[in-house]
């Protein structure tokens, strides 16, 4: 019988020996509060720093990964941060944090991570396959584009939505008109956006059935 299979998300600075300080290190502990929580159903061991440079976590629902990255995108605080992406076993018993665990799905993140840092992405992943893997690197590479053409007033925007059950909603918690918010969206490519998210979901599940 062949042995589990996860996606391990790897994060940390995006430059290679950078180091995340005790500001950054405590927000992000409340980020992980928040994915560990929200995203329960398709975690299987918890995000947790694995040093002073990086933190990872272990899924069992691959597609899950894109809601993750979703939400550490979506904070203000943690942009400055690359991600890898990583497919494959672990050498361990799983634990419930992610700290400490070793195995292939981990080194194919670290490694992802090493890439992206190399060719200044956001994101890169390892571990599917050389042209699985290049086909999901640009899929995020051109939301990574899209994203970073976003105002700051925007990226609020987009968060504000996400979070919210109408776009009614999000514009009165911002104290705007909906027009406001629709225009923003418009300008931000959201739609696109989303449907890049909801395909990079479906290649990730996809490419977990082999």
């Amino acid at each position: 019988m062949s042995s589990p299979r996860y996606l391990a998300i790897v994060g940390g600075a995006d430059r290679a020996g950078g180091r995340l300080d005790a500001a950054a290190r405590e927000h992000l502990a409340g980020v992980f509060e928040s994915l560990n929580l929200e995203l329960a159903g398709g975690i299987a061991s918890r995000f947790a720093f694995a040093d002073e440079g990086r933190f990872q976590a272990l899924l069992h629902r691959p597609g899950v990964v894109v809601d993750a990255l979703v939400m550490l995108q979506d904070e203000p605080r943690s942009r400055g941060l690359a991600y890898g992406l990583g497919w494959g076993p672990i050498s361990a018993p799983l634990r419930v944090v992610a700290r400490g665990l070793e195995g292939p799905c981990l080194d194919a993140g670290r490694a992802a991570l090493g890439h992206a840092r190399g060719e200044r992405r956001r994101v890169s992943c390892r571990g599917w396959g050389v042209r699985r893997d290049r086909a999901l690197d640009g899929l995020f590479a051109l939301l990574a584009a899209v994203r970073d053409d976003w105002t700051g007033r925007q990226a609020e925007i987009v968060a504000r939505v996400r979070a919210s059950t109408t776009q009614r909603e999000a514009a009165a918690s911002l104290g705007v008109s909906p027009s406001v918010v629709c225009e923003a969206l418009a300008s931000a490519r959201y739609r696109a956006v989303l449907a890049a998210e909801e395909s990079a979901r479906q290649l990730f599940e996809v490419f977990a059935e082999g």
